[in-house]
């Protein structure tokens, strides 16, 4: 019930505008008792009730214990190695805006991006390799360049602000492998409009969708 509760407060914050039921969203209860769901022909189906689990504390960050912060002159890319075989992005030193970042870095696999890696750049546009696992804390807090993004079916996990403050971010495709978004996660996204959770989502933290104004359709799944 306090999970429950939490993930209510938690959506109360999407808009302003009240465009939705967000207690029928957060829980599946509509005023007859059942569980509702709004599809987007207008109909209303009953499903079961929603239980997400919602986070209570900040995640820790990516791979806090990582190693040195190494520059790849090749991509300008800035990673520091996880392990032997795999790393996470930390920064990019290069003048582009619309980055492509590659699955390998100096012969080590590209598996997170690290906390703050873009954090307020001005990318326009950004194509994230299908090894990418994690999105790292504020990864691409104030990113206010940035209209759209597309994550790989790879990512798992969206940490606390990976999108914050992206005022400008007007669509978000969401990997169908997702289990996590973090607290805050696209709070700020004045401009996101639609949104669609994968069934595989079973955790969103407080405030993840907060002052998404402009945010008018939302699906997620009947099975949850």
């Amino acid at each position: 019930m306090r999970r429950l509760l939490a993930l209510i407060l938690s959506l109360l914050m999407l808009s302003s505008s009240g465009l939705l039921d967000v207690v029928a969203f957060a829980t599946g209860v509509g005023q007859s008792g059942e569980t509702t769901s709004q599809v987007s022909t207008g109909e209303t189906v009953s499903i079961p009730v929603m239980e997400i689990e919602v986070e209570g504390t900040e995640p820790e960050p990516v791979n806090a214990a990582a190693g040195t912060n190494v520059l790849d002159e090749e991509t300008m890319l800035i990673y520091a190695a996880i392990d032997s075989e795999t790393c996470q992005i930390m920064g990019y030193s290069g003048e582009e805006t619309e980055l492509v970042i590659p699955s390998e870095v100096d012969g080590l696999t590209v598996t997170a991006i690290g906390k703050s890696a873009f954090s307020r750049s001005k990318l326009t546009s950004v194509t994230l390799p299908s090894t990418v696992t994690r999105i790292g804390q504020y990864a691409f807090t104030g990113c206010v360049n940035l209209t759209s993004i597309e994550l790989p079916d790879s990512v798992t996990q969206i940490d606390y602000e990976g999108f914050s403050g992206c005022s400008n971010l007007e669509s978000v495709k969401l990997s169908q492998q997702l289990t996590s978004v973090g607290q805050m996660a696209f709070q700020g996204c004045k401009k996101l409009q639609n949104l669609e959770l994968p069934d595989s989502l079973t955790t969103i933290g407080y405030g993840a969708f907060q002052n998404c104004t402009a945010l008018s359709s939302v699906k997620y799944p009947l099975g949850l």
